[in-house]
């Protein structure tokens, strides 16, 4: 790889994990390591054949559809033709994915910038400037990892030509964005005439609860077809348990998992249960103590719509978190 390349995104790597404060003002806000493969077809501007490059790449989502990355690949090639020289192809390129769906397996739209540098035995060197445009799939291996390939089509502003690409890669989250938990109250010292301040009343119930009313918070999580990967779009509701159960010291969690009926009973049983538990890991990973969170699993027993149908069954792919805080808290 070219000095160039890899001094690039080691500055990059550098700047991102080191910028907590913008990090903290973005929604998302996940950095990502990349390592994948690029595969470029034959370059008949420049004369040689197609390449797979190793890529290394960081990446950073700006909101929860949006993403940017940078990437480096070093490949080797050859010449068209017989007795061809040995080529080595050097590429930079800048990516902004817009994804299309949140779901187990996503569809994005994708563009990239790139500066390609192909280095001939014996002659001199050829750089490059192309723009690329096309479209992928990702698929979420865990909370962590996902895999994502896209095919391309690319245009050589030097050589005004096209050309195919696809890139595959394994994206490792850095940082998972889960609710920090808030900062203790620093202990204020009273001058020394001041007489010690009344204690604090107590925080008044909403309007519309009656005073000896139990606070309680009930919120739905769907999940894909068998999937127990959490939903980007339930991040918000994962945080208003975090801060209900952080408001409620002595509140618990009671997580139901649910499935449709498709598949082996059995089966679905332990999917259900599987569900409820990532949700209880979520909520452990953001500092809820685990012993106040109860996971059970009760299958395909109790659909909410018919598993007839598409809306039906999606609606029954399903974890209840229902959060009760007690009537007598102090």
């Amino acid at each position: 790889m070219g000095k160039s390349a890899v001094v690039l995104l080691i500055a990059l790597v550098s700047a991102c994990l080191a910028d907590n404060a913008v990090a903290e003002s973005v929604p998302s806000g996940e950095f990502s390591l990349i390592p994948g493969l690029v595969v470029f077809g034959k370059d008949r501007g420049r004369d040689i054949n197609g390449v797979a490059a190793a890529s290394l790449g960081i990446g950073r989502t700006l909101t929860d559809r949006i993403d940017v990355s940078l990437h480096a690949a070093y490949g080797e090639t050859s010449a068209r033709g017989q007795g061809g020289p040995d080529v080595d192809v050097t590429s930079l390129r800048v990516d902004t994915r817009y994804r299309l769906a949140e779901s187990a397996i996503e569809t994005f739209l994708v563009g990239g910038l790139h500066h390609d540098r192909f280095r001939f035995a014996g002659t001199s060197n050829d750089n490059g400037t192309a723009l690329s445009l096309g479209a992928g799939v990702q698929r979420a291996i865990s909370d962590r990892i996902s895999v994502a390939f896209d095919a391309r089509g690319l245009f050589d502003f030097d050589e005004s030509r096209f050309q195919p690409v696809a890139t595959l890669g394994l994206r490792y989250v850095l940082n998972p964005r889960v609710p920090a938990a808030p900062p203790a109250p620093e202990a204020a010292t009273p001058p020394a005439a001041a007489q010690p301040s009344p204690p604090p009343e107590a925080e008044p119930p909403p309007a519309d609860m009656p005073a000896d009313e139990v606070p309680r918070l009930e919120l739905v999580f769907e999940f894909d077809f068998d999937s127990t990967t959490l939903r980007r779009a339930h991040r918000g509701d994962l945080e208003r348990i975090v801060r209900f159960m952080r408001r409620h010291p002595a509140a618990t969690a009671q997580l139901e998992g649910h499935t449709d009926d498709r598949g082996p009973r059995a089966y679905n049983q332990k999917l259900s249960e599987d569900r409820a538990r990532a949700v209880r890991d979520q909520l452990v990973a953001a500092g809820i103590d685990g012993s106040r969170i109860t996971a059970v699993g009760r299958g395909e027993q109790q659909p909410l719509a018919s598993n007839e149908t598409e809306a039906g069954r999606q609606r029954n792919r399903r974890v209840v978190a229902i959060t009760v805080g007690s009537s007598n808290e102090e």
